[in-house]
């Protein structure tokens, strides 16, 4: 059971809560009544006010907090060791401690020290590419490119994105142009990063376990509210229902991942033990939730892994039609584009709008959500620059810019999963003084280099999301979906024809792979595209046929508990999914749906079949 893709934990994902333009409007509406303000200045407001909306983080605010004082920590420890100026070079070496968010011991170690290999491998290829003149700017599009395809394809359990990566290779090229200052980048970024993993390590000895029992814990509280939604069918909605259901299969997803990693390929009983219960409850309430017979008979798979083999994932994610590779290949064009202009208006080293186009992209959400994005990013980065110039108007020493650069730090942490706008007025200045510290460029006249580079990444970044917003998201959803279908298709197939075999439970695993991965592509499709709707009852068919498939293989005797063999030969008389012949029915959302609802009703003992 697998991990979802490229879902980085990011802010951006709250900006869409709202529902986008139409609830603006409907506010606007609402507020002129008995007044004289123009409707547009109240659009306006609103939109302004929503810019610094504080919304819910995903993570506890007391993690958030070590996140900070980790990296603060790393950073004194740094300047101390090479004095302020070069110490100051190990703020983004320092950030390999966000990714020590949920994972047992073992997992944590390894996870940092790859994030701090890769960090310093993209500031390595950031410096030797600033030799290149003007291959400079392809060469850092390329290595963001590169990092952004192989993270969103690879990358099991969510952390903080392939951001400080970008930063690396970007900075890497910014301070290159100085040999010695670059280099001494690159040594002091693999320290810090060492440093940042010890101390988080360390934070751990007191709870060597907490992290295995947390992930139980969410995990059989999540299928608890799903047992609770099935026994109360009959009042709860089924789209409520759906929700449960989803929710449940990915707690349960991501407590088996952060078991196995913990266990250094030991077993360790009790916790599989406790963990396979849980997952045998969430099968059991989608078998009950199907009227299958005697649903308290599901028994334990011989074997409960979540690896996948890295030639699925690259197989996965490398398609033209993948999240993966869609996700990656606008945040390469968007930097292409911006750094081609910054170059070409001689604005300086292009490598803030460069990093101002790509952190927008970032992540696929809608283009309303990026494009308040966007205005965030500009206006945090105008407020962070101006906060920057203050510090430097008051000639403060180098450690006391090192402090404001903590300070910075801090209260980033603090704010960026809540709300990103005002996050940027931090991390412009933290930024700055992290790479400029004791330079003998003006303050003033760096400030006002960023925030000119930062309009230019922002204006073309949002060129680049409205112009691959429609016909692209759509592609890759119905894709996704049909390629769904067929993941599911091959675990019944496998089932009808050899039962409960490593091979089942092998497509079982990518199957939800799968199923992950089409509920967010077609969400994040259907907020730019309202023809999707049509498709809607199909995805819906979809994931509920994907999700009794997994349930099918947790039955003693899968054919004889249930018709699989009946709801294979109602799939393979409609043809492969992914094939692109026009008489295909799942080229049609009607005859789609008709199919999959044909199918589910097979497996269903149930008249409506809707879980």
């Amino acid at each position: 059971m697998l991990g979802k893709v490229g879902e980085p934990s990011d802010p951006v994902r709250n900006d869409e809560r709202l529902g986008g333009e139409r609830e603006y409007r409907r506010q606007a509406n609402r507020s002129t009544k008995g007044t004289s303000i123009p409707l547009r200045l109240i659009t306006l407001r609103n939109e302004t006010v929503e810019l610094f909306r504080r919304s819910k983080a995903p993570v506890p605010r007391g993690t958030r907090l070590t996140y900070g004082i980790v990296s603060g920590i790393t950073v004194v420890i740094c300047c101390l060791l090479f004095g302020p100026v070069i110490g100051a070079f190990s703020l983004f070496g320092s950030m390999a401690s966000q990714w020590i968010n949920g994972r047992p011991f073992s997992l944590r170690a390894r996870s940092m020290l790859t994030a701090t290999l890769a960090t310093v491998a993209a500031t390595t290829a950031g410096v030797l590419g600033s030799r290149l003149g003007l291959l400079d700017t392809p060469v850092i599009v390329l290595v963001i490119l590169v990092v952004a395809t192989l993270y969103y394809t690879f990358v099991q359990l969510q952390g903080p994105g392939p951001l400080n990566l970008f930063y690396g290779v970007a900075l890497g090229s910014y301070l290159g142009q100085d040999p010695a200052k670059g280099w001494e980048f690159i040594a002091v970024t693999a320290l810090s990063g060492l440093i940042a993993t010890t101390i988080s390590c360390l934070l751990l000895i007191p709870r060597p376990r907490g992290p295995e029992i947390r992930a139980l814990m969410t995990a059989r509280e999540a299928v608890e509210d799903f047992e609770h939604a099935v026994a109360n069918d009959l009042v709860v909605q089924p789209d409520i229902l759906r929700q449960a259901r989803d929710e449940a299969y990915d707690a349960v997803n991501r407590g088996w991942i952060v078991i196995h990693a913990a266990r250094l390929r030991r077993r360790h009983k009790l916790m599989d033990t406790a963990m396979m219960s849980i997952n045998q409850r969430l099968a059991a309430a989608v078998a009950r939730s199907l009227a299958w017979p005697s649903p308290e008979s599901v028994e334990t798979p011989t074997s409960e892994s979540t690896r996948l083999s890295p030639r699925f994932r690259a197989r996965h994610g490398l398609r033209f039609t993948s999240v993966a590779w869609f996700t990656a290949w606008r945040i390469g064009l968007a930097g292409a584009v911006a750094g081609i202009v910054a170059e070409a208006l001689q604005v300086g080293h292009p490598y803030w709008a460069i990093l101002t186009a790509t952190l927008i992209v970032n992540a696929w959400t809608s283009r309303i959500a990026l494009t308040r994005r966007a205005v965030s990013r500009a206006l945090g980065t105008v407020i962070g620059v101006l906060v920057f110039a203050g510090l430097a108007v008051l000639q403060l020493p180098a450690w006391g810019d090192v402090a404001a650069m903590i300070a910075c730090l801090m209260l980033m942490n603090l704010i960026v999963m809540s709300n990103y706008g005002l996050a940027v007025i931090f991390i412009t200045p933290m930024a700055l003084l992290s790479s400029d510290i004791g330079s003998t460029v003006p303050p003033f006249a760096l400030a006002g280099d960023r925030v000119f580079q930062t309009v230019i990444g922002a204006v073309l970044a949002l060129l680049v999301v409205w112009l691959t917003g429609i016909r692209f998201p759509r592609r890759v959803a119905l894709a996704q979906f049909r390629r769904t279908v067929s993941a599911t298709e091959s675990v019944l197939s496998s089932l009808a024809s050899g039962g409960r075999t490593t091979s089942t439970l092998a497509a079982r695993n990518e199957l939800q792979y799968e199923l992950i991965t089409n509920g967010a592509a077609a969400t994040k499709a259907s907020a730019d595209d309202p023809d999707l709707a049509q498709w809607r009852a199909a995805e819906q068919a979809a994931t509920d046929l994907g999700y009794a498939a997994m349930a099918a293989c947790w039955l003693p005797e899968p054919t004889a508990d249930v018709p699989i063999r009946q709801a294979v030969s109602v799939l393979r008389e409609a043809g492969d999914p992914t094939s692109r012949a026009p008489g295909s029915p799942f080229r049609d959302p009607r005859r789609a749906a008709t199919v999959l609802g044909l199918a589910l009703l097979t497996l269903s003992e149930r008249d409506d079949a809707s879980v």
